[in-house]
């Protein structure tokens, strides 16, 4: 375990001497792969867990079915933000821990002592160097180097810990992935084999299901008749639902009692959802209360008939209410008239003819419990952009990790991201007609290491398929920054002084009419006078100031002349004649013209989701 990119998988593929590595997108790995190795009639089993940080729940399910754990840190890079999560890991689970400190080839021995000092005094890692049992040991997974030293750390620190399993009895494991494979194999369940065995024909049980094995696959992808302790493999029997990754499996006798077991947790399960009911039951209403319920809801059903009753389709009972408000409230009327507040002013028969309980009774029903989830909300543009996703993936860990990713590094202000479905495999038919079917705009489809199955209809459905992580969350995010409306920047061309005022009739070619106006006699004293904006998109914003006070603000100017001639543009020092468009002050010499506009800048990713650390 370790941090992405600090050489993990290029050190297990030195081991078992294949180019997994090299097949990885990206270079890092983004599921759980388990393998075994022989070492002197021995065999090891490898785990090799993502390093990416949205990958934590994986590294979890690896830490809890792992003996030991080799905590890899690349030494030109040191203790990066995964190396403590994995610290952090080893503490929690009392698992036996050895660090491999890789990439020495791009490392000396000085940088090598420095980077055991920070783990001892900065991490509180106990190394066996200061009088801890943790070994930390050189190796470079690219040369080769340090992998005997590093196999026989391994093999003491098992023979110091005792480890011992049960070979040939039932079989104990814990769920490592679920997998979406071929249409053949169906799905399957990778998983760690910690005691016993699991062979074809055995019932499997998890806590909330059960299944026959059905087939067998060892690490390599090689059909077998067993998996015995101490190896991963692949299962496949399971219907939906899949057990998550980290649930526990046990070998049972009979699939009438696993089938029994789990009607026997079920029922207590309900019991103790009862159980739970009844002790935040609300307590029972007494008959006059009942009484009064009934009252109060004939009470407001006949006014709201007699209402509709009058002309003009009720307007005149509406109580400046809409329409639209009018039919929740009548869809809503027995719980209206639940409510003891709402009961004790219907019953006064002067407030029920009263505009302001009508709007105090709506005000009441905008409060009610999942009022918001309702289609009248859903009706309603919402305020702010929203970006509606499907997520399908590979495997349900990457679904999580995904899902975590987005929760915790896809959050903007202004734009909200809401997941409406996730799950396992291809994107197929029902995938994309429930993209299709969001109100407003359809949802966007990104996809993870799953191509894209038989599926029909719905061209307006972007579909984004994805293998690397990380490039998942750049273009989520940037998905997100498309939708935030631009960021305006104000420009300043130029200023100038009025140094003398004329009185002159001109046209506006707007309306063509001929307009009595000031013309404002003037010398550039910075930059330049523009009579129309310097870029296309911008628009103009030409201010007056008057001692130091803004006087005026508008558009542009509504001519621009240099001696008699009409001009594009005065540059500094030069004099001009002005005339301001819409002005509705008397111009002053000494006034300070501005001539600027306000340009929308498109919104950049670097600047909204700043780059954080892997």
């Amino acid at each position: 375990m370790g941090h992405v990119d600090h050489g993990k998988t290029t050190l297990l593929d030195t081991l078992r001497k294949s180019h997994i590595a090299d097949q990885e997108v990206g270079g890092i790995t983004q599921r759980i792969g388990a393998f075994r190795v022989k070492l002197n009639d021995r065999y090891i089993t490898f785990i090799d867990t993502p390093g990416h940080a949205a990958f934590s729940s994986m590294r979890r399910t690896g830490a809890q079915v792992t003996d030991i754990i080799i905590l890899v840190i690349a030494a030109n890079d040191g203790v990066r933000p995964q190396t403590r999560e994995v610290l952090q890991l080893v503490k929690t689970y009392k698992v036996p821990m050895l660090i491999a400190v890789n990439k020495m080839d791009k490392a000396d021995e000085e940088t090598f002592e420095l980077l055991k000092e920070e783990l001892a005094e900065d991490e509180g890692v106990q190394i066996e160097d200061k009088g801890g049992e943790i070994l930390v040991l050189p190796v470079s997974g690219l040369k080769g180097t340090g992998i005997n030293e590093l196999l026989e750390g391994l093999l003491l620190t098992a023979d110091l810990h005792n480890f011992q399993t049960t070979v040939g009895g039932p079989g104990i494991g814990t769920v490592l992935e679920t997998n979406q494979t071929s249409k053949k194999d169906g799905q399957s369940v990778s998983f760690m084999c910690q005691d016993g065995s699991f062979k074809v024909g055995d019932i499997v049980m998890s806590p909330d299901a059960y299944a026959k094995v059905r087939m067998l696959k060892d690490e390599v992808g090689s059909k077998v008749s067993q998996i015995e302790a101490s190896r991963g493999g692949q299962l496949m029997g399971f219907k939906a639902p899949l057990p998550a990754p980290g649930t526990p499996l046990k070998v049972v006798r009979s699939e009438a009692y696993a089938q029994n077991l789990l009607k026997d947790q079920k029922e207590e399960q309900e019991r103790a959802q009862q159980r739970f009911d009844a002790m935040n039951a609300k307590p029972k209403r007494s008959a006059a209360e009942k009484a009064e319920i009934v009252k109060c809801y004939k009470l407001l059903k006949g006014h709201m008939m007699a209402g509709r009753g009058r002309g003009n389709h009720g307007k005149k009972f509406q109580y400046g209410l809409q329409s639209r408000q009018l039919r929740w409230m009548w869809n809503n009327l027995s719980w209206l008239a639940s409510v003891p507040e709402v009961r004790e002013i219907i019953l006064d028969k002067e407030a029920i003819d009263q505009q302001d309980t009508w709007h105090w009774m709506w005000s009441e029903l905008e409060k009610r419990p999942g009022f918001k989830n309702n289609t009248f909300e859903l009706t309603t543009k919402p305020d702010c952009p929203v970006l509606k996703l499907v997520v399908k993936a590979d495997v349900q860990g990457s679904v999580d990790a995904i899902l975590t990713l987005l929760e915790e590094r896809c959050q903007h202000p202004e734009v909200k991201l809401e997941v409406i479905h996730s799950g396992v495999g291809g994107v197929n038919t029902e995938d994309v007609q429930l993209a299709c079917s969001t109100p407003w705009e359809p949802a966007t489809i990104v996809a993870f290491n799953v191509g894209e199955g038989k599926k029909e209809g719905g061209r307006r459905v972007l579909i984004h398929t994805f293998q690397i992580v990380y490039e998942l969350q750049q273009h989520v995010q940037q998905l997100m920054v498309d939708m935030l409306p631009p960021q305006s920047e104000l420009i300043t061309h130029g200023k100038g002084e009025v140094q003398e005022l004329f009185k002159s009739t001109m046209r506006d070619p707007q309306s063509g009419r001929k307009v009595q106006t000031t013309v404002c006699g003037c010398k550039v004293t910075s930059g330049a006078f523009y009579k129309d904006v310097v870029d296309s998109s911008a628009q103009p914003q030409t201010t007056v100031h008057r001692d130091g006070e803004l006087v005026w603000s508008g558009g542009s100017f509504l001519s621009l002349k240099r001696f008699k001639e009409n001009a594009a543009k005065v540059t500094s020092g030069k004099e001009c004649g002005v005339c301001l468009r819409d002005v509705h002050f008397a111009p002053e010499v000494g006034d300070i013209i501005t001539c600027q506009e306000i340009v929308p800048r498109p919104r950049v990713l670097e600047e909204e989701f700043p780059e954080m650390d892997l």
